[in-house]
């Protein structure tokens, strides 16, 4: 039972980190990218596979720091190092993707080129990006994860559950919102009888809102603006 308590403690330390303003430029982007993705009819294997890669990459940073000799304090400095290179040319390319701006997107004339119209590039964005954006601690966030949620990972032997339960926590408010957000414009479309409308609209604005998102964050973190 004490178990039990512990993992719901961290998953509640995860929605914590979810709720919290300092990382509401990564809270936006998750939505705008997980609503216009709830428009897709692969839209559960799409956001099952952002919820994985999201687990996934917190998974390895848990065992990494669990495992090494440097210490958590390089390891976060590494991370947000990392993070503050790819995180906003990264937004822009899924922005860019969501508007359908990317060559092959437009391409007919190349069976190789229509081969990357397919689900695969998508998917690739949406697994890159699930991956960033675990790793795209803003202050306040860091000193959760790294002070609060991994000491108690390792007091209580929770080495592969608990990096899980932190990542759902914070991912489950914002995976709501989305829905919420995607099921609205369902419903919006369904009433008005035009198809998906205002799902290629909203798909629309998701992508303007990750290359602008992209185009701050870069200005931001690399040159300082």
């Amino acid at each position: 039972m004490d178990t039990w308590y512990v993992i719901f403690g961290i998953m509640g330390l995860g929605m914590t980190s979810a709720v919290h303003p300092c990382p509401l430029t990564t809270h936006i982007a998750i939505v705008s990218f997980l609503g216009s993705l709830s428009q897709e009819r692969s839209r559960y294997w799409y956001i099952g596979s952002f919820i994985l890669s999201y687990c996934l990459t917190l998974f390895l940073i848990t065992q990494l720091i669990i495992s090494s000799a440097s210490g958590v304090a390089s390891i976060a400095r590494f991370l947000q190092s990392m993070s503050v290179v790819f995180l906003g040319p990264f937004l822009m390319i899924a922005g860019m993707f969501q508007l359908g701006w990317l060559p092959w997107q437009k391409s007919n004339s190349f069976q190789f080129w229509n081969k990357l119209k397919s689900d695969r590039p998508r998917l690739s964005v949406v697994i890159g990006l699930g991956s960033l954006l675990a790793v795209a601690f803003c202050p306040a966030t860091a000193v959760l994860f790294f002070t609060v949620v991994i000491p108690l990972i390792i007091t209580s032997e929770l080495h592969y559950v608990g990096p899980c339960a932190f990542a759902l926590g914070a991912l489950l408010p914002l995976i709501a919102v989305a829905f919420f957000l995607g099921a609205g414009v369902g419903l919006l479309d369904r009433a008005q009888s035009r198809g998906r409308f205002w799902g290629r609209i909203f798909s629309r604005i998701a992508g303007g809102v990750l290359m602008l998102l992209g185009f701050y964050v870069t200005l931001r973190d690399i040159y300082g603006y």
